[in-house]
């Protein structure tokens, strides 16, 4: 199969139809049944024939699974997040959230993922990069080492209700730029890399930017969007009031590589959106933060009209009619676009663009 996707190949019954044609009488039959296509929700990193059909074992010894192309996105998408649960990114890669879980679950078999201890078996697990599946995927994308973040524990402190909002909206965004074709994932950013490239004078990091591609190759523009995580318990009169004052000192100059850029800030509710909007009116920033409650970016959703402006919330609106593409048309399913959100560009290792 000449440019063997890693999402849009269902191997199910390409499995289930070699299995059954080994029964003799059944392979001339078998012949004839069409291998059905799915588009699997996966990283859109895309494999030459040669390297998916040359990537059939690992370079240590696994027994009992076997590796397949998709693993290879599953491993890139955990490595670009750093840890995840499979709650949180299923939809980027499985099509149930019991498939994700086994998915996770063979990947840590197979020695690309590793589990991080629980103290409470209840709560979901969280799997990051091993340090050899590390340098196995950096070896096989050829991309660099730093592109893949690789965390050796998460420390009690760390904040993880906050990791998963962020996971679980960067998974809906990759869902959701596949459905367009006026738009493409150009570049997504988490902290860890934006505080690299802080400089003093920067008054502002954010959760993570996001940067969006519109329109056709011919009159292509870009949007970018910083990302602010809110769970609901910082304080308006003093954390927000001064990131509202950090983003409004910056209003005119490029923010992290992005020119064109607003803010988006992710709240848990609607009225927790109108009290920071109000705040954002007092400092005379309104025109620049834009508000979406959590859930309603999720599961692929993070490009449909749920957003608010300032002055909607500060009017009194009820109902969110702005999506991140700053436009009000609904979503318009179409062609699955080439995104980029989890890879750089294209290089002369077979990751085509």
């Amino acid at each position: 199969m000449p440019g063997l996707p890693i999402d849009g190949v269902d191997l199910g019954p390409m499995v289930l139809r070699n299995l059954l044609g080994r029964i003799p009488g059944l392979g001339h039959r078998l012949s004839k049944l069409p291998i059905t296509r799915c588009a699997f929700p996966v990283p859109l990193r895309r494999l030459d024939s040669a390297g998916a059909l040359a990537m059939t074992k690992l370079p240590w010894s696994v027994s009992g699974v076997r590796l397949q192309p998709r693993d290879v996105s599953a491993g890139y998408l955990f490595g670009r997040l750093g840890a995840a649960t499979p709650y949180d990114i299923w939809p980027a890669l499985y099509g149930s959230l019991t498939a994700g879980r086994w998915g996770a679950l063979r990947l840590e078999r197979l020695g690309i993922l590793r589990a991080f201890p629980r103290t409470d078996p209840t709560r979901p697990s969280w799997y990051g990069l091993s340090e050899r599946g590390h340098r196995w995927l950096v070896q096989e994308i050829g991309c660099p080492e730093d592109e893949l973040r690789l965390v050796s524990g998460l420390l009690r402190r760390a904040n993880l209700a906050a990791w998963s909002q962020r996971n679980r909206l960067w998974a809906s965004l990759i869902v959701a730029s596949r459905s367009r074709q006026d738009m493409r994932l150009a570049l997504v950013r988490p902290e860890c890399e934006l505080r690299r490239l802080w400089t003093p004078g920067i008054p502002v990091v954010p959760d993570m930017m996001v940067t969006l591609g519109l329109g056709r190759r011919e009159h292509l523009r870009e949007l970018s969007w910083a990302i602010e995580l809110d769970s609901g318990c910082e304080r308006i009169s003093t954390v927000w009031r001064g990131k509202l004052d950090g983003y409004g000192s910056l209003a005119r100059q490029p923010l992290y590589g992005g020119r064109n850029w607003r803010v988006l800030a992710v709240v848990p509710t609607q009225a927790r959106a109108a009290k920071v909007a109000h705040e954002a009116a007092k400092v005379g920033v309104g025109s620049l933060i834009y508000f979406a409650v959590q859930q309603t970016l999720e599961l692929g959703c993070a490009l449909d009209p749920v957003v608010w402006t300032t002055s909607d919330l500060c009017s009194g609106g009820q109902t969110a009619s702005v999506s991140l593409l700053l436009t009000t048309s609904p979503v318009i399913p179409g062609q699955q676009s080439r995104a980029a959100a989890d890879r750089p560009p294209a290089r002369p290792s077979g990751v085509l663009p």
